[in-house]
């Protein structure tokens, strides 16, 4: 969460900061408050991927898609010191109740904006077509339905994860991930499933 003692509102109101959580805690459906807005950072820090590998490291996306389940009308603005790379514009942004998407150092200078404005001029602008383009899929591509569709099973999560890679994919997850990531993740270029995995990890947070 972001480091913010209080913002300005509008007619002289301020707002002080009510909690702040790591990712852990915070997806902890019974620790997590029920804010009317959040700043959520994207990543979670090295030592939680050092503990557990395995761990979403983009937990941000899981962060912000559970304050929605939870409530809908809660305002969540993600930031990042990498906001402008595209796997983070764009999957963040396909969370349905993230707001905008800042730079870190940027929202540090302009939070009251982040919290009261219903415009966010300073936020990273929206991903182009050449964002998509960098990834390597099309503008139609879902990026955060297809990491939610990996993360379902054990099988599809440790593809994309490689906590145990030497025991490398079998045939039957290879061809399931084939059969359903195609149409999240159209690639021109790509008809198998390692292009898709390769795409998933850069979302996901992996190095």
């Amino acid at each position: 969460m972001a480091r913010v003692l209080e913002a300005r509102g509008p007619r002289g109101l301020t707002a002080r900061l009510a909690a702040v959580m790591e990712h852990a805690e915070a997806l902890d459906h019974a620790a997590r408050p029920a804010p009317d807005v959040a700043l959520v950072d994207a990543m979670r820090h090295p030592n939680d991927l050092r503990d557990d590998p395995g761990a979403l490291g983009f937990a941000g996306l899981a962060i912000a898609q559970a304050l929605h389940d939870q409530l809908p009308s809660c305002r969540v603005v993600g930031y990042s010191s990498a906001a402008r790379q595209p796997a983070i514009n764009i999957a963040f942004r396909e969370v349905p109740n993230v707001v905008a998407v800042y730079d870190q150092a940027i929202l540090a200078e302009h939070v009251d904006e982040a919290l009261w404005s219903d415009d966010h001029p300073h936020q990273t602008p929206p991903p182009t077509v050449d964002d998509y383009a960098v990834l390597g899929v099309s503008p139609e591509a879902r990026l955060w339905e297809a990491l939610r569709f990996v993360m379902r099973r054990e099988d599809t999560w440790e593809a994309v994860a490689r906590t145990r890679g030497y025991l490398g994919v079998a045939k039957r997850t290879r061809e399931h991930l084939n059969k359903h990531l195609g149409p999240l993740l159209p690639m021109p270029d790509a008809t198998r499933y390692r292009a898709y995995v390769e795409l998933l990890r850069e979302v996901a947070g992996f190095p």
